[in-house]
């Protein structure tokens, strides 16, 4: 099952590592120029970590998935099913 909030989490993390990494470059003295090139670095930095995100996620889960512990919620369903009806 895909967990589509892991996307948008992994998308603000880059944003907020970009946005702090830019601010410690700037309060370093670092001489860069802070114009809208910046902006959409930061913004095309995002998009291809997401992009790169979304088939590491799929093929790591795939090959760690019988070493994960079940997820409650389908062992709950799992169970409901072998239960004799009344």
């Amino acid at each position: 099952m895909r967990h589509e909030n892991y996307d948008a989490v992994g998308a603000a993390a880059t944003a907020l590592a970009q946005v702090g990494f830019a601010l410690l470059e700037f309060l370093l003295g670092v001489d860069a120029p802070v114009s809208v090139l910046l902006l959409r670095q930061i913004l095309m930095t995002i998009v291809l970590n997401t992009l790169l995100a979304l088939p590491v996620y799929a093929i790591m889960h795939r090959a760690l998935a019988r070493y994960l512990p079940d997820d409650p919620r389908r062992r709950r369903r799992a169970q409901r099913r072998h239960l004799p009806r009344r």
